[in-house]
């Protein structure tokens, strides 16, 4: 069972535009709602209490940090349109820390299947002449299988309210050493708001935890199930929680528009290579790499119809011409598959460029305006007064 901290004086406001409660320190003035992106001043707050958590791992990527990870972060990807820097305009970002139980234990179980492994198989038919003659097939041989499972966790439960799931599951997948993890000062929420903890530890893990216990249990027994394929998995276990702590993990938001759509960003606020969001596609970008592979489509599609043809013209040719033309849809079949290949690899070369190309000239213009975007990167920030009795 976590343990109990006391109790610690903050200010609870609702959101102006959602009606989410957000808590933070009294010396803050404004606020930027992370649940719909709101700005709004701080007006007649409520005084709360809310017990402090054991530990908080404090904001260690900073301001610039961020934003120079998020512009890096938005020019990637495949698809993403060329002027995505130009065009985007950024609803501001701010850090919040999120409240989560971390549940620590052991598994251990065990796993059954059944196994399949699939080999070839000849078999004799008759053609439409009544001849006899040899065919293959591919058929799978089932067997039994069984193993252990067994193994520690270490999981994360989000244990506030009122949050998108998307952001939700981002607070839950936040990794940090032992020695990020601090025991809980108020002087590390100053400039950031937070979200109290709503749930019990119980219903965290009822409702969640065990949850991804299980996942995490049946991923590992799935993993170790041999054979080609497999059906009829199942997979017991218990487990022994050794620990559960209450912890404020940090997260940086960011809600950005382009060509009226809004999309999101989230960064760990103690690992930088931790992000998660929703970048635009370019629909041209995608029919242009569609493009790349009209010839393997034609040559494909091609190749289909001429097999089929062939195969009809054997079932109903005479004894005579049979062997001419099985070997006449053979060899056509292997010369369109051939073709088929090679213009496969010459569309995929094709499109791997583009998308190289394009993503050089996203990096051309993050050099030249990144900085100036990066200014224009606002900062839903509180305005802080100077308390040294908080510091």
């Amino acid at each position: 069972m976590a343990k109990k901290g006391k109790n610690t004086d903050l200010k609870l406001f609702g959101c102006k535009n959602c009606g989410a409660q957000l808590a933070f320190s009294p010396t803050t003035q404004g606020l930027k709602c992370n649940y719909c992106g709101g700005s709004f001043d701080i007006e007649n707050p409520e005084d709360i209490k809310i017990t402090e958590p054991e530990k908080i791992i404090p904001f260690s990527v900073d301001d610039n940090e961020f934003k120079e990870r998020i512009l890096s972060w938005l020019i990637e990807g495949e698809y993403t349109p060329l002027d995505i820097l130009n065009s985007s305009q950024f609803e501001g970002y701010s850090g919040t820390y999120f409240p989560v139980f971390q549940f620590k234990g052991t598994y251990d179980g065990n796993w059954s299947a059944s196994s399949g492994y699939k080999r070839q198989e000849s078999y004799v038919t008759r053609n439409s002449d009544g001849k006899a003659v040899t065919r293959y097939r591919t058929v799978t041989d089932w067997n039994p299988s069984n193993g252990k499972v067994s193994g520690h966790y270490d999981i994360l439960c989000y244990a506030g309210k009122n949050i998108k799931t998307e952001v939700q599951l981002f607070s839950e997948t936040c990794t940090y050493t032992g020695s990020a993890a601090k025991a809980f000062d108020r002087k590390y929420t100053l400039n950031f708001p937070l979200i109290a903890f709503d749930i019990q530890e119980t219903d965290g893990w009822d409702h969640n935890g065990n949850h991804q216990l299980d996942d995490i249990v049946t991923a590992q027994g799935r993993q170790a199930v041999p054979g080609d394929v497999s059906k009829d998995f199942r997979c017991d276990f218990t487990s022994d929680q050794k620990s559960v702590s209450s912890l404020y993990v940090p997260v940086w938001f960011t809600y950005y528009e382009y060509k009226d759509k809004y999309y999101y960003a989230a960064l760990d606020g103690d690992d930088s290579s931790h992000i998660e969001g929703v970048r635009p596609q370019d629909e041209a970008a995608i029919a242009e790499a569609k493009s790349k592979f009209l010839w393997r489509n034609i040559l494909g599609w091609g190749t289909l119809a001429y097999l089929i043809v062939m195969f009809i013209s054997f079932m109903n040719a005479g004894y005579r011409d049979e062997e001419s033309i099985f070997i006449m849809g053979i060899a056509g079949t292997v010369i369109g598959l051939i073709a088929t290949a090679i213009a496969h690899s010459m569309g995929n070369s094709a499109k791997q460029q583009m998308i190289a190309d394009n993503l050089a000239k996203r990096k051309e213009v993050l050099e030249q305006f990144g900085k100036e975007k990066q200014l224009s990167l606002k900062k839903n920030k509180p305005n802080e007064e100077d308390n040294s009795e908080d510091k």
